[in-house]
């Protein structure tokens, strides 16, 4: 069984992944508005986040359950040999860069002050996601 097919490994990657994802897409607006971040974020549809937040950090606080429970119960956190690094930065990289496409697309569907289609994705600094 590899790494990721085990429960506690799946949920520990979503979690990653799921702030990863935020971080992205919060530092992608902080850097192209600066302080003006926050009044953009809701006259663009974001109010979501504000429940969202509090459901990631959950997500966390179950993922590190989760590990202290493993490490805890002296079970092994590594089956096998490791993917490379250069393998895992891509992969992860590809992963993230398309849930912040699918929620500026979304977002762009659903909220009125957001752009839509295209310009969701790289408007107002969306291309920043790339570098982040």
């Amino acid at each position: 069984m590899d790494r990721v097919s085990r429960p506690g490994s799946r949920l520990r990657l979503l979690a990653l992944l799921g702030l990863a994802a935020w971080s992205v897409h919060q530092l992608r607006y902080a850097l192209a508005y600066g302080g003006g971040a926050p009044d953009v974020l809701r006259s663009t549809g974001h109010e979501y986040l504000t429940v969202l937040c509090p459901l990631l950090g959950l997500l966390l606080l179950a993922a590190a359950a989760q590990l202290l429970a493993a490490l805890a119960a002296r079970r092994h956190l590594r089956v096998g040999r490791p993917p490379s690094l250069a393998r895992s930065w891509g992969q992860l990289s590809a992963t993230l860069l398309a849930v912040f496409s699918a929620q500026e697309l979304l977002e762009g569907a659903l909220s009125a002050g957001h752009a839509g289609g295209a310009s969701a994705l790289v408007a107002g600094g969306g291309w920043l996601a790339v570098p982040l």
